[in-house]
């Protein structure tokens, strides 16, 4: 059966599966985004938020109007982390919400300022 410990020692490598998605983020709105990891054994899932504020220019005769990202954050919406059935058990890890707090503070964190 797999532990806490086991899953902490891929924080880092879910933290950067979440960092380097393709973020969906739209003018002004929150929008739903999501990454689903798999290593050693664990199947993540992780639902987040994210917001973002662009820079708007009408343009003119002969230049086109564009929008420019200005800054985006994010938040956690929802994680799970579950381990695949142990051969030996046959047990499944499944962690609770307040396991998993540390990673979700982490992702929290690399979240705040996305852009």
């Amino acid at each position: 059966m797999k532990t806490i410990e086991d899953l902490k020692a891929i924080f880092e490598s879910i933290v950067e599966a979440v960092i380097n998605n393709e973020h969906d983020i739209q003018d002004g709105i929150w929008t739903e985004n999501t990454v689903c990891f798999e290593q050693d054994g664990w199947s993540t899932e992780i639902e987040y938020e994210c917001y973002g504020k662009f820079s708007h220019s009408k343009g003119d005769w002969w230049t086109p109007g564009d929008c420019d990202l200005i800054n985006a954050k994010g938040k956690i919406t929802s994680l799970e982390c579950v381990a695949y059935i142990d051969p030996e058990t046959g047990e499944e890890t499944d962690f609770e919400d307040e396991d998993l707090n540390e990673l979700k503070a982490l992702l929290n964190k690399e979240l705040e300022c996305i852009f």
